[in-house]
């Protein structure tokens, strides 16, 4: 859901500009990855480091994220 996925980029993106941290639930997690916006949370803290120049280019979520481990956690704790 691209509504889901900006608004949860924008709460991100608003915790990373005050330099808080934003932890999770397990619930939460849950619920991003059922409306598939989870990605969302690692693309917005990627684009932070490549305009801080941390990172120099971007690199694909998946190369970093194994989203199907965390999908496959939450379907064993959550159900399907």
């Amino acid at each position: 859901m691209e509504n889901g996925r900006s608004n949860f980029a924008s709460q991100i993106s608003n915790m990373t500009n005050t330099e808080e941290c934003m932890w999770l639930s397990g619930e939460e997690v849950n619920g991003y990855v059922k409306d598939d916006s989870l990605i969302g949370f690692y693309e917005n803290a990627q684009t932070a480091f490549l305009n801080s120049g941390r990172l120099e280019q971007p690199v694909p979520v998946e190369d970093y994220v194994m989203l199907d481990i965390i999908k496959s956690a939450c379907d064993i704790v959550y159900g399907q």
